[in-house]
């Protein structure tokens, strides 16, 4: 059976619409930005940021990229918030969705040689401080949500508490490589693919955690869920 069908009417297909969003947001995004990285006239997939995207000619469909998956997240969210008892899980993805929509709206600086001509260290806007603390919120967020997802549920769903975990892992483990591989920004490390990892990572824990909500959804149309039929956010 497909998630939608036996889904009835009303508030039920509702439901099951915003997750459908949410899951679809970062989809999207990856495939967006990978598409960009390897078409874009002067980037550099190995070294250059996701974020950088956003500058230069055509930055404006990376900024769009970011705004777009950060609605639909929020759109999983208020599906989320709809299908539990618990506003755990809705909290969660509703941070990542305004993480990820402010850090279009707040732009970072060129950097990295890219646009090409611009230093690799240029200096900081307030702009760009601002997508930083947002971004590092998001990437906190891709590790330790699924993190504590896979220890709480260790026993009671092990296979996906295994996906859970190693997806925490993996973004969090990336993340730091990332951070570490800036600082060093002159001697050639290969923090766009680093980061691209931990985002692909995060991002598809976030997917999986929404098909899982949407296929768990019970039949028939009973509107918003209750405590009884509600299943459990990351970490119970």
């Amino acid at each position: 059976m497909t998630p939608f069908e036996g889904a009835g009417t009303g508030p039920q297909v509702r439901t099951r619409l915003l997750l459908a969003a949410g899951v679809a947001g970062p989809v999207l995004f990856v495939l967006m930005f990978l598409v960009e990285g390897a078409t874009r006239p002067g980037y550099r997939v190995w070294r250059n940021l996701v974020s950088q995207l956003a500058t230069g000619d055509g930055g404006w469909v990376q900024i769009v990229s970011f705004i777009v998956c950060g609605a639909l997240l929020l759109a999983g969210a208020a599906g989320l918030r709809r299908a539990q008892d618990s506003p755990a899980g809705a909290l969660i993805v509703g941070t990542i969705g305004l993480g990820l929509a402010a850090a279009g709206v707040f732009v970072a600086d060129p950097g990295l040689g890219y646009p090409p001509g611009v230093p690799l260290e240029p200096e900081q806007t307030l702009h760009d401080l601002v997508h930083e603390v947002v971004s590092l919120v998001v990437f906190l967020a891709f590790g330790f949500a699924p993190l504590v997802a896979g220890v709480s549920l260790l026993r009671s769903a092990p296979r996906w508490s295994a996906y859970s975990l190693l997806s925490g892992t993996m973004a969090l483990a990336f993340f730091a490589a990332t951070v570490y591989g800036s600082m060093e920004a002159d001697r050639g490390t290969p923090i766009g693919i680093l980061q691209r990892i931990s985002i692909v990572a995060g991002l598809g824990w976030v997917s999986a955690y929404l098909v899982r909500e949407l296929i768990r959804l019970p039949e028939g149309d009973a509107g918003s869920t209750t405590a009884s039929t509600a299943t459990p956010p990351p970490g119970r």
